[in-house]
């Protein structure tokens, strides 16, 4: 098991093309804020590096900043939860693989920046590359919207794989999904959407990468509780699998495996990880006596 654990953990591991890219940068934070680099979190402050798989989360009227080298800022509303999966290519690098972004819950925009763009949300899949993206993630679905530039949104079924054909959306437009994976695109965003817009994102972003160059490490933090992480360990299955050998070291630690292990309901994946004994072939029964 052990074995199987590196192994799966060294999969994670982003190649040396990645470890090549220049990270992400926060240029600005405000209210609270944390990221979660490896197994540790951090507070969130301006001039910190992050890496692929790093998790980016806001607090209740926070507000964040990430910019990339070439040229995108992605920012974060209050109360969000952001994965960056992929990062993009440098600038002089952009090409067609997009950097890849899972939205769990909140509040997100993006704009400037050479580099494509994927963005992933429980439901709802965008696409875009040289425009500025708005969207949002609630309990009742997401919506994607347009504010400049042209982007797609496609439906994501319960494996977390595109269902059926992209959909464009052009400068204005928007695409909400429901939790019940029924898509619907208008013509301009709903007036809720607009709403609850986080009003740093109705200007334009400053740009303030030059101040951190390519910033600096994270250093200190604490160990993860379970709560820290609970949301994504909880979230949709098909962004759970490589969780398990990412926080499984954490197990040593007793208040989180017995956290983990009170809410095994929510992600069965860990039971095999945590109750190994349940899974072990049974001995075969002793022969009768005399034969």
């Amino acid at each position: 098991m052990r074995q199987l654990l590196r192994l799966l953990a060294l999969a994670l591991l982003p190649s040396a093309a990645a470890l090549a890219q220049s990270p992400a940068v926060l240029t600005f934070v405000n209210g609270g804020a944390r990221v979660v680099h490896d197994t540790r979190v951090y507070p969130a402050t301006a001039g910190l590096a992050l890496a692929a798989t790093d998790l980016l989360e806001t607090g209740s009227g926070g507000f964040a900043i990430l910019e990339f080298a070439d040229g995108s800022r992605v920012a974060l509303g209050g109360e969000s939860r952001l994965m960056l999966k992929v990062l993009p290519p440098d600038a002089d690098k952009a090409g067609d693989t997009p950097g890849e972004l899972a939205l769990l819950s909140g509040w997100l925009k993006s704009e400037g920046g050479k580099a494509a763009w994927q963005l992933d949300t429980p439901w709802q899949r965008a696409n875009w590359r040289n425009a500025n993206v708005i969207a949002r993630v609630t309990a009742e679905g997401s919506t994607a919207f347009a504010e400049f530039g042209e982007a797609s949104s496609t439906l994501l079924n319960a494996e977390g794989r595109t269902s059926g054909a992209a959909t464009t959306l052009k400068r204005g437009n928007s695409a909400a999904v429901s939790a019940q994976r029924k898509l619907s695109v208008q013509p301009r965003p709903a007036e809720d959407f607009v709403a609850a817009l986080p009003r740093p994102f109705r200007d334009p972003f400053p740009a303030l990468r030059s101040r951190f160059g390519d910033g600096s490490a994270p250093k200190g933090g604490a160990e993860v509780a379970y709560a820290d992480v609970a949301p994504w360990l909880q979230g949709p299955r098909f962004w759970r699998g490589g969780l398990v050998a990412r926080f499984t070291p954490r197990l040593a630690d007793a208040g989180f495996r017995r956290e983990l292990a009170a809410s095994m309901k929510a992600h069965p994946e860990w039971d095999r990880v945590v109750f190994p004994e349940k899974y072990r072939p049974r001995p075969a029964p002793a022969a009768p006596a005399g034969h």
